[in-house]
């Protein structure tokens, strides 16, 4: 942690970037821009232009209902369904495992992974990194992450289309 805390990252980077994000929240610019986004905003609420845009065909209305996504959704679900059911059968086991304990917590955080195999990809020269090492890591992920729905009733796949355009982008805020 010694490390970490002597580092140019935060003796002196994280120091400079909240002191220019205080100063960009006080900002005049960055009261226009949220008075420009507000204005945006109550404009495109009732607009017919944004209405046709972001509206759904008939043909995404239907394939939540159809045949199809459901067949979809319930073959990419098996593995997590099989899973989830070794998980009931083995629920007094696994209870006081720690090692299963271990293996499911890594499981769910795969997002955190995810950056370190992107690291990987990033710092090792391409001279000795093989693209093969990439696929094992997003080929690892990808069993983590399905893993990781053992625990979780509600983690399920799901070929619906429900993404609708944000209004709103949040701006990442770091939390030093």
């Amino acid at each position: 942690m010694e490390i970490v805390k002597n580092s140019v990252l935060c003796t002196w980077l994280a120091p400079l970037w909240l002191t220019l994000c205080r100063t960009y929240d006080t900002s005049c610019v960055a009261k226009l821009l949220r008075g420009f986004a507000a204005a945006c905003r109550r404009w495109g609420q009732g607009s017919a232009m944004v209405y046709f845009l972001s509206r759904e065909g008939k043909l995404s209305q239907a394939w939540g209902d159809s045949g199809l996504c459901r067949l979809l959704t319930a073959i990419v679900n098996l593995p997590v369904r099989f899973l989830q059911f070794l998980y009931r059968k083995l629920k007094g086991p696994m209870e006081g495992s720690f090692f299963a304990d271990l293996g499911i917590s890594v499981a769910e955080q795969e997002s955190f992974l995810l950056g370190w195999v992107m690291l990987a990809i990033m710092i090792i020269p391409y001279g000795q990194w093989s693209n093969t090492y990439s696929l094992i890591g997003f080929v690892l992920l990808f069993l983590l992450s399905i893993a990781g729905g053992m625990r979780r009733r509600s983690s399920r796949a799901s070929w619906r289309s429900g993404m609708r355009p944000s209004t709103t982008i949040p701006r990442p805020r770091p939390r030093w």
